[in-house]
Formats: structure tokens, C-alpha cells, sequence
């Protein structure tokens, strides 16, 4: 009887201990491993304040903000020589957009821009006047608008004009209609730099001066009228 009630004593160990390294194998297969989290995906959240350039230019990042994007779900906002900007040499009108990359545990993501290459607006400087213009860069067709000002009610637009040297050295002189009182004047930009000129007068006032000329004789007076352009 003692030895039949060891043998069920043995018997119940063992299925306990059976039963127990069954539980933490169980629970070993059940856990999960932690998955290693890497980068996926890169955004530019805010675009640069400049955004369109002239040639020979070098790009700008102030302004904007990059987020790093990662396989748990989370994110992070990239700090400034963190992540990589190119071209990184002066551009050149072929350049359109801007390339944005980022490193992180030797996974690279990238993601681009765009931007526009413009040409310069040189305004030569005026006497007894000035001319403004809306802008001292712009896009190949894009509207350009001049603004004139005599200096004052004495002056006027005498002439107005751009100019532009052409890839072959042919240079292009483009003059602009003038009107009287008209003080706005628009055109389409060329897809070169230009420089405008303007030249100012004083407003001419012509007057009249008639001389009588007393001839003695049968026939009468002579009345002979002069005029000329007072500018002074």
C-alpha cells in the first residue's frame, strides 16, 4: 500500500512538473521578439521661403522643415546638416526641383522639391525720374510690370525700354509704348536677364508769338507769326 501511494506521489510530480514547463514553453512561444524599427519614409513639411532663383545661385533651405518618418509609426523633425540637399552647387536653369535625403542605420530616403530658375531685372538708375518694377527676378514668360515716376509735374516720360543679350551675343532692344499720364507698363519676360532703361524731359510748352510788320505802301500791312519750343 505504501509503495502504490509513492508511485501515485512520482506520478503526480512528474505531471506537475510536466504541466509547468509546458506553461513557460507556451508562454515563450507567445511572446512576440521585438521588431528592430528602421526608417521608411522622409517629408518636407514646410517648403523654403525662396524658392525661385537665377542662375549661378546656391539653394536655400532656410525656412524649411523635414520629418523622419519610422515602421513603429513615429516620427521625428529632422534639425538643420541632418539630412542632405542637392544639387548643393550653383544652379543652373536645367534645375527644377531639389533633391532632400536622409541616413539613418544605413537606410536612405529621399524626397524632392520643386523649384523655379528665373532671370534677373536690373533697373539702370534714372534722372529726373524713376522707374520701379514688381519684381528682380522672374520666370520665362511671366508678367513683368514697370512703374514709372517723373520726379515732378515739370517731367515727363521721354522713353522707356529693356534689353537683353540673346545666346548667340545678338543684343535685343525692346522699347515700350508710351502714353501720356500712363504711369504702369507690362510685358512678358524673356528667358534671358534684362536691364530697362527710362529717360525723362521737361514737359514741352509751345507757345505762340505773332510780329506785325508795318509795310508802307498801297497793299497794306505784312503780319508775319513765330513760334518756337519753350523749354526753359
Amino acid at each position: 500500500m505504501i509503495n502504490k501511494v509513492k508511485i501515485i506521489s512520482i506520478m503526480l510530480f512528474l505531471a506537475s512538473f510536466l504541466i509547468l514547463s509546458c506553461d513557460n514553453s507556451c508562454s515563450a512561444e507567445e511572446t512576440p521578439k521585438s521588431e528592430k524599427v528602421t526608417l521608411t519614409s522622409i517629408d518636407v513639411t514646410s517648403y523654403p521661403t525662396k524658392r525661385l532663383y537665377i542662375t549661378g545661385e546656391v539653394f536655400d533651405p532656410t525656412g524649411m522643415t523635414v520629418k523622419a518618418n519610422y515602421s513603429d509609426g513615429s516620427s521625428k523633425e529632422l534639425k538643420s546638416g541632418e539630412y542632405l540637399c542637392s544639387p548643393s552647387a550653383k544652379l543652373t536653369e536645367n534645375n527644377t526641383k531639389i533633391t532632400v535625403s536622409y541616413t539613418d542605420s544605413g537606410i536612405k530616403k529621399e524626397t524632392e522639391i520643386p523649384i523655379q530658375i528665373g532671370y534677373a531685372i536690373e533697373i539702370k538708375e534714372s534722372v529726373n525720374g524713376t522707374v520701379k518694377c514688381n519684381a528682380d527676378r522672374a520666370v520665362s514668360k511671366s508678367a513683368v510690370t514697370l512703374t514709372v515716376t517723373p520726379a515732378s509735374d515739370e517731367y515727363e516720360l521721354e522713353n522707356l525700354l529693356y534689353m537683353y543679350t540673346e545666346s548667340s551675343g545678338e543684343e535685343v532692344v525692346r522699347n515700350l509704348g508710351i502714353s501720356a499720364d500712363k504711369t504702369e507698363y507690362k510685358f512678358d519676360m524673356p528667358s534671358y536677364d534684362i536691364i530697362v532703361k527710362a529717360t525723362f524731359k521737361l514737359k514741352s510748352d509751345i507757345s505762340t508769338y505773332s510780329v506785325t510788320l508795318n509795310k508802307i505802301g498801297a497793299k497794306g500791312n505784312i503780319k508775319v507769326t513765330l513760334s518756337y519750343d519753350d523749354e526753359t
